[in-house]
């Protein structure tokens, strides 16, 4: 794949990770729009992300972090933002890159394909019930996991706290790993049988029809387990910790 191609595939499972970890913070609370709201409704998000798989861990581990979380809730109460993502979401792509996302990439091959494997579950569910919110998944990730169905809201709860199982595995891995390139990415993806037609497919992502994308993500997150776990892991964790 040209230059261009790798770049949008980057950006392609850069989203993609980002939905499978839920973006912590913003993705609970993106539902608030501060839209004549009060304390009591700054408080009530804030139980909501204290609650959040994941996140709480963070939190627990890192207690400085509460105080910006309601600072950041209360700024959306008071000047909502009025599109793309909110500052919760914001602020959770921010932590995943500080805390979350060093954890995850010292976890063993196991924890990885666990939790990638209740993700691509994810992602058949949606296929089947809801293409759109499956496209939008692989582009701009799950920004209103209040919209899932229920199948899909439990599908996704399960999603954060098997990561939550792989940030607790990596926080205690004798030995740090290092980031698979996308070099190694794109060779073990050969691997497991794509082709330059799929690697097309992926870099074409934003420009497919819903039902075609959500194709993409499907194979794309199925991978991991068509392989070696020694190879899927590979995989797994450069989805779960690929990064701007």
């Amino acid at each position: 794949m040209a230059e261009a191609g790798s770049v949008k595939l980057r950006r392609l499972v850069l989203v993609a990770a980002i939905a499978a970890l839920g973006v912590a913070a913003g993705v609970l609370a993106v539902n608030y729009t501060g839209r004549g709201s009060d304390e009591s409704d700054v408080n009530q998000v804030f139980e909501q992300v204290r609650r959040t798989p994941l996140v709480r861990l963070v939190l627990q581990e890192n207690p400085a972090l509460e105080a910006r979380v309601r600072q950041t809730i209360e700024e959306e109460r008071l000047h909502p933002t009025n599109s793309g993502p909110n500052r919760l979401f914001q602020f959770g792509a921010e932590v995943r890159r500080q805390y979350i996302i060093p954890a995850l990439r010292d976890c063993d091959d196991a924890a990885a394909l666990d939790a990638i494997k209740v993700m691509s579950e994810l992602v058949r569910h949606l296929r089947a019930a809801d293409a759109e919110t499956c496209r939008q998944l692989g582009q701009s990730g799950i920004q209103r996991p209040d919209k899932l169905d229920a199948d899909g809201a439990e599908i996704f709860r399960r999603a954060l706290a098997a990561q939550e199982g792989a940030y607790l595995n990596g926080k205690s891995a004798v030995k740090s790993r290092s980031q698979p390139d996308s070099t190694e990415f794109r060779a073990v993806l050969a691997d497991a049988g794509y082709t330059p037609a799929d690697f097309q497919q992926l870099a074409d992502y934003p420009k497919l029809a819903a039902n075609e994308a959500c194709a993409a993500m499907d194979k794309l997150y199925a991978a991991p387990t068509s392989l070696p776990p020694e190879r899927g892991a590979i995989v797994a964790r450069y989805l779960l910790t690929v990064s701007q």
